[in-house]
Order: structure tokens, then sequence, then C-alpha cells
């Protein structure tokens, strides 16, 4: 069973992404700010994280750059997923490491796809 850890510090979409990936068969972890999501990476070591940009303490892509720069956990694939709309935070995304990037509001079966390209 797949691992994923969800990073989102908004409770409600938090929930309901992580209750729609559990009902898809994935073992779900989640956080809710950037340092708990980085720590639950390091210590987990999930097959994916999916991670939101604006986070209180440390944002999104500082966290992808952060785990991007670590051995241990570079290889896990990170889909950014903001409101960040504009094509500069997108260029961002991917140059902080992130494999893919979308925006809310999003289509639950487009955010499945990506996860399953990625695994």
């Amino acid at each position: 069973m797949n691992k994923i850890l969800v990073v989102d510090d908004e409770p409600v979409i938090l929930r309901a992404i992580a209750d729609r990936l559990k009902a898809k068969g994935y073992d779900v972890l989640t956080a809710e700010t950037g340092e708990e999501g980085y720590d639950k990476t390091m210590q987990f070591k999930p097959d994916l994280v999916v991670l939101d940009v604006l986070l209180p303490k440390i944002n999104g892509w500082e966290v992808c750059q952060k785990l991007k720069a670590d051995e241990s956990v570079k290889h896990i694939p990170v889909i950014i997923l903001t409101v960040k709309a504009k094509e500069i935070d997108e260029i961002k995304s991917f140059e902080c490491g992130a494999e893919a990037y979308m925006t809310k509001p999003f289509e639950f079966d487009r955010l499945l796809e990506k996860i399953a390209d990625l695994l």
C-alpha cells in the first residue's frame, strides 16, 4: 500500500483530500505546517508528498527544497497543490524540485492521475 503525506494548513481541504485518498486505498499521513510536513517526511518516508505552498512557518517551496537537498528523501515525488496560479509560481515549484504542480480548486480525478503517474 502506497503511503502519501498531505500537507495543507486548511483543515477542511486536508481532511477532504485525506479521506478521498484513503477511500482509494492509500495509506495517508497529514500535516498542517511546513515544519510538520518536513518532519513527517523525514520520519515516515512516504511514497509521495502532496504539498501546499502557503503554510505557516516555512512555505511549501522551502519544504520541497529542503527535501530535495536531502539524500535520504530526495527521490520522493512532490506534488505542489496551491492557490498560487501565476506562471512564476509554477516555475518556482519546479525550480524547488517538485515533480508536479496543480492549482486549487482542482479536480480530484486529476490529482489521482498525477499520483498514479508519479508512483
